[in-house]
């Protein structure tokens, strides 16, 4: 005995497959659909986490720029400060520079390459070298005599 159908195989198999590609294509578009409806919903959500954020940085930011003031202005005052100190700490090295002193009139004694301060410092038989702010003598000694004795 041979059963008999009232569909061909092929027939139901076909109504099955497109009955299966039209819920797969349901399920897409409901997963679509629902994905964008969320990611709306995200972005209104976040809006007013950004106003908030956004609102709190700046107060933050007013409250630190009082404080980034000051410290701007202490440094920039130290800075200064520090600065006059350096150009007088200039000037004092400046005015105790022999060639400064020369300048003004003073000379500068050296013997055997040596600058001397003393009598005491002197060999009688070397030449001495006065620097003075227009050239060098060289010359012999012809006396010494310390203070308050005389010759």
């Amino acid at each position: 005995t041979t059963l008999a159908f009232s569909v061909e195989p092929h027939t139901l198999l076909r109504q099955q497959m497109e009955w299966i590609n039209g819920l797969r294509n349901n399920i897409e578009n409901f997963t679509i659909r629902n994905i964008v409806n969320k990611k709306n919903q995200l972005e209104v959500n976040s809006i007013p986490i950004k106003h908030i954020a956004q609102g709190r940085i700046k107060i933050a930011k007013q409250s630190l720029d009082p404080i980034v003031q000051h410290i701007s202005s202490h440094a920039n005052h130290r800075i200064s400060v520090k600065r006059q100190m350096l150009d007088l700490m200039d000037k004092t090295i400046e005015s105790k520079d022999p060639k400064v002193w020369i300048q003004r009139g003073y000379a500068r004694i050296s013997s055997n390459g040596k600058f001397v301060s003393s009598i005491e410092q002197i060999d009688q038989t070397q030449d001495l070298t006065i620097e003075m702010k227009d050239g060098k003598i060289t010359t012999t000694i012809k006396a010494i005599e310390p203070h308050g004795k005389s010759k």
